[in-house]
């Protein structure tokens, strides 16, 4: 059985298995996930249908999803 820091982690490491990027990490060069490649949005995670990463936001809502599972 999974603790609450445990299941964030593996929901976390599942986004990467399906493929997806941090939201602050730009590929390798001519490297593609999932069809989304963005050259000109190097502080997000390369998909146009996304917004800007915003670190701030992400680290309040972790802390918030955090202290919420508790």
């Amino acid at each position: 059985m999974l603790d609450d820091e445990g299941l964030f982690t593996f929901c976390h490491e599942m986004g990467h298995y399906l493929g997806l990027f941090h939201a602050f990490e730009e590929p390798q060069k001519g490297e593609e996930y999932l069809g989304c490649v963005n050259p000109d949005n190097a502080s997000d995670d390369e998909c146009f249908d996304t917004p800007k990463y915003d670190r701030m936001s992400y680290l309040l809502l972790v802390d918030m999803l955090l202290n919420g599972l508790h």
